[in-house]
């Protein structure tokens, strides 16, 4: 069932069965996931430049994976195409023990990797 649509989107409402009562209901488990499959099992905020993927826990869904680029400029005005040579870093975090952590920082200057 879509519970927003237009020319371009559609906003899906999500129900889940409850064998006590026999019904399909919905809770905050689906909101959730309404939120989140609006962007295909990703959260993506291209203003933070982050994206984050999600598991069910308990029911409720817990972020599991987590990458956020970061660009400097330095001097100057943010600029909507940046110029030549400004490096980005990616940092990676994943629940490992119950907890986010960082699991790996990636470079890149051009869209290619520094080492």
């Amino acid at each position: 069932m879509l519970g927003e649509f237009g020319a371009k989107f559609a906003v899906p409402l999500w129900w889940i069965y409850e064998p006590p009562t026999g019904r399909f209901v919905q809770n905050e488990f689906t909101r959730e996931l309404g939120e989140l499959l609006r962007t295909n099992g990703y959260q993506i905020d291209p203003k933070k430049h982050e994206i984050t993927r999600y598991r069910v826990v308990d029911n409720h869904l817990t972020k599991i994976h987590e990458e956020i680029g970061i660009q400097i400029i330095e001097n100057g005005p943010l600029q909507r195409n940046l110029p030549a040579g400004v490096p980005c870093t990616v940092t990676v975090s994943d629940l490992v023990g119950g907890t986010m952590r960082v699991t790996d920082v990636r470079r890149f200057v051009d869209g290619e990797p520094v080492k």
